[in-house]
């Protein structure tokens, strides 16, 4: 008799046990889903608040003409021009752009840059990537970022710039002009000169 004493005993803490075990696989199954969804629900929102900016229109081969009072001073023509509106609207040109820069006279300054973002908000447009600049001295701006301000008709320049004339290599850390590069002020200065004979 005590033999199955204790088989029921032991079968009843087997049961016990088991029924124990289950319960926590089921509460931890349980925690474990609860966790997932909120996990999932946070992801969602998250997507939810991502604002996504899509562009309202693309064009292909654009000019577009900066005229103030009448008289045109900037014509650009870009291939591709992709225009973001919205509280922060501007105007992407990833392949590159041309430009025609005119002064009051009729000369022409020429600007080149393989990107370009113009911002609606300030009047601004930035050039980016292998940036150039020839103006009627013949004197060649060459730099990697290049901010033109529609308002004050200034160009300036925090990266590095070189500018080459008919006899002179100039060097400098960032650069100060008016649009059409007629005048200009180079910040820390360095360059050769070629010296006229004697």
């Amino acid at each position: 008799m005590r033999y199955s004493t204790q088989k029921t005993n032991f079968a009843a803490c087997i049961y016990l046990f088991t029924t124990l075990l289950m319960k926590l696989f089921f509460n931890l199954f349980l925690i474990s889903s609860i966790l997932v969804l909120l996990s999932c629900q946070e992801q969602v929102a998250a997507r939810v608040q991502k604002k996504v900016i899509m562009p309202t229109s693309i064009s292909k081969n654009t000019t577009m003409v900066f005229s103030d009072s009448g008289r045109v001073r900037m014509r650009i023509f870009a291939p591709t021009r992709i225009a973001y509106t919205g509280d922060n609207a501007y105007t992407d040109m990833p392949d590159g752009l041309t430009a025609e820069i005119y002064t009051a006279s009729g000369q022409v300054t020429y600007l080149k840059a393989d990107k370009a973002t113009q911002k609606a908000s300030d009047g601004t447009i930035i050039f980016r990537k292998n940036v150039k600049i020839l103006n009627p001295k013949k004197e060649e701006l060459t730099t990697e970022l290049l901010r033109w301000n529609e308002k004050t008709h200034f160009i300036t320049t925090g990266a590095a710039v070189q500018i080459k004339t008919p006899d002179k290599l100039l060097y400098g850390d960032s650069l100060q002009a008016n649009e059409n590069f007629s005048k200009y002020k180079i910040v820390h200065p360095k360059g050769i000169i070629q010296a006229k004979k004697f």
